[in-house]
């Protein structure tokens, strides 16, 4: 990947980037970089100078976003195109930051799941009785109905700051496990 050294005073950006998502459309590129302190995060004009941006690439998915290699050759950059030093730590506090969106998200997508369960089993006949009838399809549904449960308490719970990152993730894995039974 590329790299960023520090020579007499001014920083110059090495390397090939492999599979960068709007690089043939980008005006700037924003990407991941190893420096002498670990992985340093940086903005880099598409057309400064050494940067060569290769032809697009044909990917799978994401059509309307064109891939393709960029080189990068002795590329001068300002200390002000460091975007941020630690990315480990950036990551870490991105996840922080999403994690009550994101089991919300969750929390929605498995009451929709169920909602969805629940008419299908009113609708469909097995045997000369609706499915929700049978006993297994009822136990099923109360399973997902208390992973549906347990998502959404577990996000109001980190939402009002009574419950740790580490535990929060535990109980969501634990209730996707359970809604996907």
């Amino acid at each position: 990947g590329p790299r960023l050294a520090s020579l007499g005073g001014e920083l110059r950006l090495d390397g090939e980037a492999e599979l960068l998502v709007n690089a043939p459309i980008a005006s700037t590129l924003v990407l991941p970089v190893k420096d002498e302190r670990g992985i340093a995060l940086v903005r880099v004009g598409a057309k400064d100078s050494g940067v060569h941006v290769g032809p697009p690439l044909l990917t799978l998915g994401l059509r309307g976003a064109p891939t393709a290699d960029v080189r990068f050759d002795g590329v001068r950059l300002s200390e002000a195109q460091v975007v941020r030093r630690d990315v480990p730590a950036l990551i870490a506090e991105t996840v922080q930051k999403l994690l009550g969106p994101a089991l919300g998200i969750s929390s929605g997508i498995v009451a929709a799941s169920l909602a969805s369960a629940l008419d299908y089993t009113k609708d469909r006949y097995q045997g000369g009785k609706n499915i929700i009838e049978h006993q297994e399809v009822r136990r099923l549904l109360a399973t997902i109905e208390e992973a549906a449960a347990m998502c959404s308490e577990t996000a109001a719970t980190l939402s009002a700051g009574g419950l740790s990152q580490s535990r929060a993730r535990a109980l969501f894995a634990q209730a996707k496990e359970r809604a996907s039974l």
